[in-house]
């Protein structure tokens, strides 16, 4: 586990680095996102990049958004919201709603439909008591 830290912070710290164009972003859509190596209940990418899908869910600047991870493993409770994805089952876990930046996206994975995106809104105000 702790080699897992040590290569996160080595590829965190390229990623930081990189000054590449920021990626420009959009609500709804579905992006491999590098999250990282966290620390207990937070959610994990995996692989070389740490990366898992993200759905962003608002564009705060050409810099930053605010997303939440998305998984395909069945989940229950309040603050999961299930829809699907191409054909996949999805799990968006509102619980791990955080603010990313745009040098974390390594690749678009396409857009959630409408009806999709306003049902995890409408857990993220749920979950938030708004």
């Amino acid at each position: 586990m702790i080699h897992d830290f040590y290569l996160w912070m080595e590829r965190k710290e390229k990623i930081h680095l990189s000054d590449s164009a920021p990626r420009f972003v959009h609500e709804k859509e579905i992006w491999w996102c590098s999250v990282g190596q966290n620390i207990g209940f937070e959610t994990n990418g995996k692989g070389f990049d740490f990366c898992r899908p993200v759905l962003v869910i608002k564009k705060m600047s050409k810099h930053t958004f605010i997303g939440v991870p998305l998984t395909t493993k069945p989940k229950n409770g309040s603050w999961y919201v299930g829809f699907k994805h191409k054909e996949k089952d999805i799990v968006a876990d509102i619980s791990q709603l955080r603010m990313f930046d745009c040098k974390r996206l390594l690749k678009k994975i396409g857009e959630t439909r409408d009806t999709e995106y306003v049902l995890v809104k409408k857990g993220i105000g749920c979950l938030l008591d708004i």
